[in-house]
């Protein structure tokens, strides 16, 4: 009991930030992993629809840059002592990752950059932009290197 008290003053102290937050930002990180997974799979299953060497290796580049952050925000997590899943948690990632694959087999790049730099990068924006406000200095740190890439 005493050691619970303690570590609940522990996570109170960390920022000014009681458990529930921790909670919260576990569960957001953990939606953003899954918009960075889907990302990188994305771009890798886009390669080959790209028409020449060039546009292959930016759009490899692209899926390189996006685990990056993968790696980023799951280390928050451990710096900040809570649990994010580095997997795809929601549905609606999978509904789009879905209408990405679809678009793939018709060869149809337009619907797929659509996809990827419309929707799935204005989620990731939209999500970066709330966490570089009112969190915590590391998540707010985080947020803004990734909004820079």
């Amino acid at each position: 009991m005493e050691a619970t008290a303690h570590a609940d003053t522990a996570q109170t102290a960390r920022h000014g930030r009681d458990q529930r937050y921790y909670d919260l930002m576990a569960y957001i990180v953990s939606n953003t992993i899954s918009g960075e997974i889907m990302a990188v799979e994305n771009y890798s299953e886009m390669v080959p629809l790209m028409r020449d060497t060039d546009a292959k290796i930016e759009t490899v580049r692209q899926a390189t840059e996006e685990s990056k952050h993968i790696r980023m925000l799951a280390s928050l997590g451990k710096r900040l002592d809570y649990a994010v899943k580095t997997e795809i948690v929601e549905p609606q990632w999978r509904q789009i990752r879905g209408h990405f694959s679809a678009a793939v087999r018709r060869k149809d790049l337009p619907a797929c950059l659509i996809i990827q730099d419309l929707m799935t990068e204005t989620m990731a924006i939209v999500l970066y932009r709330t966490l570089q406000r009112a969190t915590d200095p590391d998540t707010a740190q985080i947020a803004s290197l990734i909004l820079e890439d």
